[in-house]
Parts: C-alpha cells; structure tokens; sequence
C-alpha cells in the first residue's frame, strides 16, 4: 500500500512544481486558504500521514503497529530546484506514505518524500487530493482519491466518523470490522536500510575545484556506483546546487555515505537524499 495522505503537503509539492515557487511561498498560499494550520509542523513533517499509514496498515494486514515506530521525514527541504531536476530524470516528488509485508508478523512502514515516475499512478494526484494504491497479489491495483484538506472535506470525515460510532453503539459494538478482522496481531516494523535503492542525492556548495572528485571518493569508499551527475547552469557559485544519481545500493550504505558528504567543508547545506520508488 502506497499513499499521498495529506492533502496539505500535497498542494504545497504539486504547486511548487507546477509555478516553480517555493516552499515557504506556497505554504503562505496554502495557510490562506485554509489547507494548512496557522503551525503546519504537523502536516509538513510528515506527522499526520504517519497516524494515517498507521490506521491502514492495520486494517490492510490485521497488524498493530506503534506510531512511534514509524520512520517519518517531512517535505520542508524540497526545493523548486528539485523539480528541476527531477523532471529532467522524468520523475516528480510526492510525500508517500507505505506499508509493505515483509513476511509473517514482519511489515515495512515508512512516511518519506520520494521520487516517483511520472507515469506512476500517484504521480497524478494533484492539489489538496489524497490518494491509496493497494497493490494486490491477486486483484491487482486499485487506486482511491478524494480530497484531503479544507474545511468541507474534513467536515465530512468528521460527521462520516461520528455517524460510524452511533452505528456502533446502537449496535452494542457488534457491527464488522473493517476487511474482517476481529483482533489485530502487534507487528515487527523492519528497517528499510536492507532494501536497494536507487538514490538522487542533491548537494548545495561553494563552488571551488575538486569538489566532485572528493565526494565521488566518499562513494567509492561505500562502493556505491553513480549513474549521472547534472548540474543546471547560472546558479550562483556560492550556493551551487548539484545532483549525482546513484545507482541502486544498500539504503544503510548510502545513508552513511550521505552521512560523511555532509561532513565536507565547501557544503552550503546538508545534502538532500530521496529514493527513487518503481512505483505502478
């Protein structure tokens, strides 16, 4: 199961890619309108989509899973410059939200930015609209959206819930639970790191030589292959953003590699990784 869960840092990611505006422009825009609270810590961060991931796993596997056990990273350091690039890779960037099973009593969870195709499903939910992709081993793939921030949108789900529960109580609590499941088993959250990942790993530095050459040596050194470097041109040479793509490794051994490039004096900022994700 794959999922845009939050209609808030969707309509801030699609919109930053569709004008080419920031961040914090586009958050304004959307505190204007109602999408994000006056402190959209716990939308931006990824907070709500992993209370969110957490209810659906456990009604997509029968499993408990703790909230405080799920890998969460927010959307705040996506830059206009990232659609760029991604764009020139024919990729966009979504906040998913996923649980995979990982065998028995085992799920893989996560919420995290990722680079997706262009031509994956998600990739077409737009604005403040939420979106699910079930991927079934037998039914095959099934995608559910709707919209997913503002006033009547959440009206609805409110008084949809509440109605629900008065169900239950006239129903003295007898009424079925969602896909069946009486009780739910707790579940083991396993570690993304063992996965292989093709990585974008964008850098921000201060221009001077050799600079490439030290960080493909960081690389080499986690014997992590590079797919392509790109550079987009006029940029200023104090704050000069690069992106190398990795070719598919450990998630744990680009992690510490991304880890010691951070450490290099001529970083600007801390560099930004996202995984690409073969998305249906």
């Amino acid at each position: 199961m794959y999922g845009i869960l939050n209609g808030t840092t969707n309509y801030i990611l699609t919109e930053m890619e569709r004008r080419g505006c920031s961040f914090a422009e586009v958050l304004a825009e959307a505190q204007e309108k109602g999408y994000a609270e006056p402190d959209p810590t716990f939308d931006v961060e990824g907070y709500d989509s992993r209370y969110k991931i957490a209810i659906l796993a456990m009604i997509c596997f029968g499993h408990a899973v703790r909230v405080e056990d799920i890998p969460v990273e927010g959307i705040t350091r996506i830059d206009r410059v990232d659609f760029a690039y991604a764009h020139r890779l024919d990729h966009t960037i979504r906040l998913i939200a996923a649980a995979r099973r990982r065998g028995a009593g085992r799920l893989e969870v996560f919420v995290r930015p990722l680079m997706i195709p262009c031509r994956a499903q998600l990739a077409s939910v737009l604005g403040s609209v939420n979106g699910i992709l079930l991927v079934g081993s037998k039914g095959g793939n099934t995608l559910v959206t709707g919209r997913g921030a503002g006033g009547e949108p959440t009206g609805v789900a409110v008084v949809s819930d509440v109605v629900q529960i008065a169900r239950d109580i006239v129903a003295g609590g007898r009424t079925a639970t969602p896909l069946g499941y009486v009780t739910w088993r707790p579940a083991k959250i396993v570690p993304s790191g063992g996965n292989k990942v093709g990585a974008y790993l964008r850098l921000v530095v201060r221009d001077r030589p050799g600079i490439l050459a030290r960080v493909c040596s960081v690389l080499a050194e986690h014997r992590i292959n590079i797919d392509s470097v790109l550079q987009e041109p006029a940029l200023s040479k104090k704050r000069l953003p690069f992106v190398m793509t990795l070719e598919p490794t450990l998630e744990k051994d680009v992690a510490r590699a991304v880890s010691k490039i951070a450490r290099l004096p001529f970083l600007a900022e801390p560099p930004l990784m996202l995984p690409f994700a073969e998305l249906p």
